[in-house]
């Protein structure tokens, strides 16, 4: 296992880390293995991760635009149920 070490380090940068681990609920130690090992990934992978972020984004839209029309037909037809029981 390699151990590494970073020297003159911003303080603003090593605070913003730690808060981030604090955030997290994990290490310090384990935010910076996790930040390198998302660095060092395959562009592909980034690349699939970034499709699927995108996919799950349109699907949500395209769903909610189905649930504004259903909201919008489901206004028509009580209107006309209305008129209709006058």
């Amino acid at each position: 296992m390699l151990d590494i070490y970073i020297r003159n380090i911003d303080a603003s940068v090593k605070a913003k880390l730690k808060a981030e681990a604090k955030r997290k609920g994990i290490s310090n130690n384990e935010l910076i293995k996790m930040i390198l090992e998302d660095y060092v990934r395959t562009p592909t992978t980034r690349n699939i991760e970034d499709k699927y972020i995108n996919l799950a984004k349109d699907i949500t839209s395209a769903f909610l635009q189905e649930c504004k029309k259903n909201q919008e037909c489901i206004e028509e037809l009580s209107y006309e149920i209305k008129n209709m029981v006058k």
